[in-house]
């Protein structure tokens, strides 16, 4: 509001002001709105010290284009809206509900930097859950003596779990020195007559194993592995070491040993 000045002083007075503000902005970030210049900086300044890059920071409410902005974030936990003391125009909120960006809202600045910090947390501890849900998790069993309960089609005998997780449907190999030979697919888990889709380690389980025949391709006392594709193996100890429990860690460990006995970069 001009009140009675010269706009052109007024103008030239707040790029005075403005230039006085430096906020670095990236490529790639969040949308920050202010109630002013000097929250504004106080909010870049706090964003910079907890490493959350900024697409864009202005002082006023949250409209519309600044949904639209924030909407463009290649990852979704940069389609995020940081307000400060401000409200959210009647259109903006109405697009907020349709285009998946979030909104995070305080009056208090380190709160607001604290919620989105929870907020990434979670998203990619989800990330991470769902990754695990896809991928071949390591396991080391070993066949009970004196529990074949079916020789062949399917070979069906007692194992214990000794280390990791059995998981239903997972191809099964056994090592022959340096090499590992793939005798079958597991098709089915039973925990005392109960069908399960896996077991954790220090279970005894029945189990069935289409393809081998118990006394030739496997025997009782047996040590079998569930097998992990090359992929899988290097995600999971590049990248979820500590998301799998210690005796997964351990099976996993063990399966990499061996192969990198014969291929030392096997898995890298």
């Amino acid at each position: 509001v001009v009140r009675g000045r010269e706009r052109d002083d007024v103008i030239e007075e707040v790029r005075a002001e403005l230039a006085q503000i430096e906020v670095d902005t990236e490529d790639e970030g969040v949308v920050v709105k202010a109630d002013t210049l000097g929250s504004l900086e106080a909010m870049a300044n706090a964003l910079k010290e907890a490493e959350i890059p900024i697409l864009r920071a202005e002082v006023g409410d949250i409209a519309p284009r600044d949904v639209a902005v924030a909407s463009t974030a290649n990852e979704p936990i940069n389609r995020v809206i940081l307000g400060f003391n401000v409200d959210v125009l009647d259109q903006a909120e109405r697009e907020l509900g349709e285009s998946g960006v979030k909104l995070f809202e305080d009056d208090v600045i380190y709160q607001l930097v604290e919620e989105y910090d929870e907020y990434v947390e979670e998203q990619q501890r989800a990330q991470q859950e769902t990754v695990l849900d896809k991928i071949v998790r390591p396991c080391r069993f070993q066949i009970l003596a004196d529990h074949t309960f079916r020789q062949n089609d399917p070979a069906v005998v007692g194992v214990e779990v000794l280390s990791g997780t059995l998981k239903n449907n997972q191809r099964v190999v056994k090592w022959a020195g340096s090499e590992p030979k793939r005798v079958g697919e597991l098709s089915g888990i039973q925990d005392q007559g109960d069908d399960v889709s896996s077991a954790r380690a220090g279970k005894r389980v029945s189990v069935a194993i289409d393809g081998p025949t118990v006394g030739r391709q496997i025997e009782e006392g047996d040590e079998l592995w569930i097998e992990l594709p090359e992929k899988h193996a290097k995600v999971l100890e590049q990248e979820l070491t500590d998301e799998i429990p210690a005796d997964e860690l351990e099976a996993l460990q063990g399966y990499l040993d061996k192969h990198r006995k014969r291929d030392p970069f096997w898995g890298k």
